[in-house]
């Protein structure tokens, strides 16, 4: 130590020695360093540059904050240009006191030294900012990559992988932040890891603007080695010059140092490098102490993080931030709406917020995020598809876009290439999901598996399948066929029993109706007559869920078209089955305002009855005897009724076919009476119905015709026969997930309690029976639960009640 050193050491005491006296804490390791420089000579204006890492603050900080409050600690009137002077003042003053003597001054207890504040630590890094002020969504991500980047994880390789602007690079670079943080405070957290040197290299070539794509202005930025060993030489760490050596010299300089250090090393993109083999063996081999995170949209070796579209809440919440930064309000339906469009995709979000930004309507933007040969499409799926042009995983990817739902496995394979071989077809799909063109679905319970893509993605397909006519139009046709095979299983089942007959129909139910609707499109008539076929017996059963209506426009869409085109053809068996079907849906629909359609339909088929069989014949009778029960026609409904009945006599039918029939008439008949308010008429009909129908076998027609034997036992005052039959229909009905019986036994418990003077239980049952029928669309026995309600406890118990009773097939 020289002179002068020793000597602005010895003032830096006496400044210590001045706080001392007053209630002041000493100088800190911040202050010393100023104060330091100061007495050095240097201007506070340079201290920041000339202490280096030493200052862990910016300038203005120093000149604004930390310098002013030291000089008014030492004194009044001490600032950076007198303080030299004001310290050897006071070095003088402490030199001519005497020193006191020991019993002069009380001895204080002794005192714990008071640590030194930490600093923060310098990391060597060259990380770009972040793609957005704030990192939106992916925790559960982010999480992971954090976890697998620990010093205990044994991963040296991440691989994060996904569709071009799904957000890989962001959340590498969000995690590479969180360690930077880490890395640089005194005390790190102990859940992030910590490195002493990060480097970022990148190969993208290009970037997604709103104007469109932009190349990258330095053509060496596909040398990834080459950014590495710049960087090393930028902090000086690399001890030789590297351009002079060789690419495996220039590999073990890169290796040595990085093996004295705790590094995190980022390869962007590394899909589009030209020296990929060269680069991946340079990622096998890297020292222990690196860990690495690669971003590819193809997956490689190392353990795998795939990016999928954001979930909806993350998705949602990037829209709307986005909004707030560009400096427009998005309403809640819009920000869905974008959602939906964008299909979650970060780079979709971004560029439509931002063109919503630059003025361009709602409906322009949908029109340019879903362009099939627009930028963002030409960014996120060309190269992808162009590296397996032809290949089986080309067509399996170009017959993803033919199923609106995603697609079941043998369904993908059957529609795309049917004879190929189950090994190579595993091997195309797995090079699908690598390239994260479509992510797999499992159900676990079904032992399938599904595969999905993004609404993009469908999009940007479907344009590419119109070039390709021949296949396109072979497997549109080997898609008709598949779906035509698989509803056909379900043609033959009861539409009169439960639900679980049909499994497996909800989940591919969207497929079946885009195939519906190709059909209609191009006009095949046989192909969508045996659908609905297969079908129909699941429009009967799903009249009892929860969305029913929708499956009811759906309905009444397919007959509609069906009726008029077996009409053109003069197909009159067809005309007079689906006439029937759809005015059956009207009925059920629960509309009163259907009634005159349902009845002028039925007419109709009365007129081709010639083309049916007797069975057929009886059934169509009894369905207008119920249409006109409900339209209050009592009698001339009960004529109809006899009618069936008459014409059921003379079908050549099995005893118990005849029987299942004859059980459904007596029970319309029961009705017709219960609903003209005749209950003694009504109530052997209801007997004899739930004999056949118990000795049939049929349990679901049973539980209909005793929730009608309670609604008499109630008005007849035999409350326990009725509860025993309530309570037991509600335990059926609610583990069939039967809904409409679940509510019609409701309004049937309601008016026992009415009958019992349990108003509050009244209420009770009512208010569920009100919100499942109008959630069912059943307005009239809506309307009458509400008449319920508003009776006062003295008012008897209507008798008359709509009972839409088991179907038809």
């Amino acid at each position: 130590m020289n002179r002068e050193t020793a000597k602005i050491e010895s003032l830096i005491e006496v400044a210590d020695q001045v706080l001392a006296a007053q209630p002041s804490k000493p100088l800190d390791l911040y202050e010393k360093v100023i104060l330091r420089h100061i007495l050095a000579g240097h201007p506070l204006k340079t201290v920041k540059a000339l202490a280096g890492n030493a200052i862990g603050c910016e300038q203005s900080t120093i000149e604004r904050q930390i310098a002013p409050k030291l000089w008014q600690r030492l004194g009044a009137g001490v600032k950076a240009k007198n303080v030299r002077l004001f310290l050897e003042d006071e070095a003088a003053k402490l030199t001519l006191l005497p020193p006191p003597a020991l019993g002069d001054l009380p001895q204080p207890p002794p005192e714990a030294p008071v640590a030194p504040p930490l600093l923060p630590k310098r990391i060597l890094h060259n990380l770009p900012k972040q793609p957005y002020n704030k990192f939106i969504g992916r925790q559960t991500e982010v999480t992971r990559l954090l976890k697998l980047l620990s010093p205990n994880h044994a991963a040296s390789l991440i691989c994060i992988t996904g569709l071009g602007g799904v957000g890989k690079t962001s959340l590498a670079i969000a995690a590479a932040r969180r360690c930077l943080h880490a890395s640089c405070a005194p005390e790190a957290p102990p859940d992030i890891p910590v490195f002493d040197l990060i480097i970022f290299t990148t190969a993208k070539q290009q970037y997604l603007t709103y104007s469109g794509l932009q190349n990258r202005r330095d053509p060496h930025q596909r040398d990834l080695v080459r950014q590495m060993l710049e960087m090393l030489d930028r902090n000086k760490l690399l001890e030789t010059e590297s351009s002079a050596l060789s690419f495996e010299e220039q590999i073990a300089l890169i290796y040595k140092v990085l093996a004295a250090h705790r590094t995190l090393l980022i390869v962007d993109n590394l899909e589009v490098v030209e020296n990929k083999q060269d680069i991946s063996d340079f990622l096998c081999d890297l020292p222990l102490s690196v860990k690495s995170i690669i971003t590819t949209r193809e997956g490689i070796s190392g353990i795998p993080i795939r990016l999928s579209a954001m979930p909806e809440a993350d998705g949602l919440s990037l829209v709307q931030y986005q909004a707030s930064e560009m400096g427009i309000s998005l309403r809640s339906e819009e920000s869905k709406t974008l959602y939906q469009l964008t299909g979650g995709l970060p780079i979709a979000i971004d560029l439509a917020v931002g063109q919503l930004a630059w003025g361009y309507s709602m409906q322009e933007v949908q029109s340019r995020i879903l362009q099939p040969t627009g930028h963002l499409a030409q960014y996120c799926f060309e190269a992808a598809l162009q590296s397996i042009q032809d290949r089986p995983a080309y067509w399996l990817l170009l017959a993803t876009a033919l199923f609106p739902e995603p697609a079941l496995r043998q369904a993908l394979v059957a529609v795309a290439i049917p004879d190929l071989a189950g090994q190579t077809a595993e091997d195309a799909i797995v090079q699908l999901q690598t390239l994260s063109l479509v992510s797999q679905e499992r159900d676990s319970a079904a032992g399938h598996s599904r595969y999905r893509i993004i609404s993009l993605t469908c999009a940007y397909l479907l344009a590419e399948l119109q070039t390709q006519p021949e296949f396109e139009q072979a497997a549109r046709q080997r898609w008709v066929d598949w779906y035509l095979n698989f509803s056909k299983t379900y043609r033959a089942q009861d539409p009169a029993g439960w639900q679980g007959q049909f499994e497996g129909l909800d989940q591919e139910w969207e497929n079946l109706q885009a195939v519906a609707d190709s059909c209609m499109e191009q006009k095949d008539y046989a192909a969508m007559l045996q659908l609905w076929q297969n079908l129909k017996p699941y429009f009967y059963m799903v009249g009892r869920g929860a969305g029913c209506i929708r499956y009811w426009h759906i309905g009444l869409a397919w007959a509609n078209w069906l009726i008029e085109a077996a009409t053109e053809r003069q197909d009159w068996q067809t005309a007079g089955t689906v006439m029937f079907f759809r005015a059956w849906v009207l009925v059920e629909a629960g509309n009163p305002n259907s009634l005159a359609e349902a009845g002028a339909l039925l007419e109709r088929a009365w007129t081709l009855r010639e083309h049916q069989d007797l069975k057929e014949q009886a059934n169509l009778a009894r369905q207008i005897g119920s249409v006109q029960i409900m339209q209050q026609a009592f009698t001339q409904a009960q004529v109809w009724l006899s009618q069936s009945e008459a014409i059921l006599a003379q079908a050549d039918l099995d005893d118990r076919k005849r029987l299942e029939c004859l059980s459904h008439t007596r029970y319309y008949q029961g009705w017709g009476y219960l609903e003209a308010g005749d209950l003694e008429a009504a109530k052997p009909y209801f007997e004899a119905a739930h004999e056949y129908a118990q000795s049939l076998g049929l349990e679901r027609l049973a539980q209909i015709i005793e929730n009608s034997l309670a609604d008499i036992a109630i008005a007849e005052g035999e409350l326990d026969r009725a509860a025993d039959w309530l309570s037991r229909g509600l335990q059926i009905a609610e583990a069939n997930a039967d809904y409409r019986r679940v509510a019609l036994i409701q309004h049937s418990l309601a008016k026992l309690a009415q009958a019992q003077a349990d108003f509050t239980a009244k209420q009770q049952y009512a208010t569920t029976a009100l919100k499942l029928f109008e959630q069912l669309g059943m307005s009239l026995e809506a309307e009458r639960v509400r008449a319920l309600m508003q009776l006062n406890a003295a008012a008897p118990v209507p008798l008359k009640r709509v009972q839409l009773a088991a179907e038809s097939a």
